[in-house]
């Protein structure tokens, strides 16, 4: 389960508590709008952690939406059993906020 998605602009990370009784993977679908990490019209490597380690995980497709044209990143990451928190640190977050 996650809960309590909290926007840090200013270390760019989006922080989420995460309850889990046994481990598995965990799929994130992250707005651009809302956090990216690229560099010169390229996508680069987001950094995610657990409880303030390292994680690996698995980009997706990108998605975009047939709606209005939006596009998100797909992440999919393990959480091992007992995890608390989960942190996605990007390049860019929420540009309406930064101004």
């Amino acid at each position: 389960m996650v809960s309590e998605p909290i926007m840090d602009i200013a270390t760019r990370t989006l922080s989420m508590v995460v309850s889990t009784e046994d481990s598995g993977e965990l799929t994130l679908e992250l707005p651009r709008y809302m956090i990216d990490s690229g560099q010169q019209n390229s996508d680069t490597q987001l950094q995610v952690t657990i409880d303030g380690n390292p994680a690996e995980y698995e980009e997706g497709e990108l998605i975009t939406s047939a709606e209005d044209g939006s596009q998100s990143r797909q992440i999919r990451v393990f959480v091992p059993a007992g995890s608390t928190r989960l942190d996605v640190l990007g390049t860019q977050v929420l540009p309406n906020l930064e101004r």
